[in-house]
């Protein structure tokens, strides 16, 4: 972006990703939550890896492409930092909740 500002309700959209999630997942009980639809992933799988990545995907990504004309934006190995942030084992209210809170600042 050259001219520094987000598209319009870009904000928006980040800040109500957590609401949105515990409308879609909060209710759910825990042998759902925590069983992998696919073989790979359960809901709970769906927001770890968002909290995890929350300081570089949202935060630091975002302020390098408002700040730098044609920033070069550092791959993040999103595994190894879910892996390193032990959010796997939360349980998902938790991670709904911790996601709100997170998020909450990062667009404040």
């Amino acid at each position: 972006m050259t001219d520094g500002a987000l598209a319009p309700g870009t904000l928006d959209v980040l800040a109500g990703t957590p609401l949105a999630l515990r409308g879609l997942l909060g209710a759910l009980p825990d042998e759902v939550a925590n069983r992998p639809a696919d073989a790979r992933w359960s809901p709970r799988d769906v927001v770890a890896p968002l909290l995890s990545i929350e300081p570089w995907a949202l935060t630091d990504r975002v302020r390098r492409m408002l700040e730098e004309d044609g920033a070069a934006i550092p791959s993040v190995d999103e595994g190894a930092a879910l892996e390193r942030s032990g959010f796997r084992a939360r349980p998902l209210p938790w991670l709904l909740d911790e996601l709100e809170r997170v998020r909450g600042a990062d667009v404040a």
